[in-house]
């Protein structure tokens, strides 16, 4: 059962690697290889960090006892691990932070094009042919999702996958 375990966590990474390198190709097309180097540096990075942390406390010491003691060797395990852990933690608040202070501002103009008639308030995106495409297509409901229920337009789709 191990090995079937191991084999799906092996195909399911190996697949969202070549998932990851398609999309980033096609995102960036001709500028991508800076991006997919970063990647496969991180990835390195992270295979090759974590045994140089764990290595040194690995190493059991020895004490001469006098036969009574069942367990000689003493590891000390908690002190990676918990440098592990703050390096985890470390990250989480950094993509709190860049949610908090970047996402949440860019989306904001993202929710523009989702409900152009609530957001509009300056007069020149008001009267761009933009504006009036999108409120078109949000009227007439020309474009539907299958995926939505009660066959909604694809502005109210759109909502309801963004949040």
């Amino acid at each position: 059962m191990l090995y079937v375990l191991v084999g799906a966590i092996g195909l399911g990474s190996g697949g969202f690697s070549v998932a990851q390198a398609a999309w980033i190709i096609d995102i960036w097309r001709q500028e991508a290889a800076p991006f997919i180097l970063t990647i496969n540096f991180a990835y390195s990075s992270g295979t090759l960090i974590p045994p140089l942390i764990l290595g040194p406390y690995l190493k059991g010491k020895t004490e001469e006892t006098d036969g009574t003691a069942k367990f000689p060797y003493e590891f000390n395990l908690q002190i990676p691990f918990t440098i592990g852990g703050a390096i985890a933690c470390f990250a989480i608040i950094i993509q709190a932070f860049l949610y908090v202070f970047v996402f949440r501002q860019s989306n904001s103009s993202m929710l523009a094009f989702i409900k152009p008639w609530k957001y509009a308030r300056h007069s020149s995106f008001r009267h761009s042919p933009i504006f009036r495409k999108l409120v078109c297509l949000r009227r007439k409901g020309l474009i539907s999702h299958s995926d939505c229920k009660w066959d909604l337009p694809l502005g109210g789709c759109l909502e309801f996958y963004l949040f």
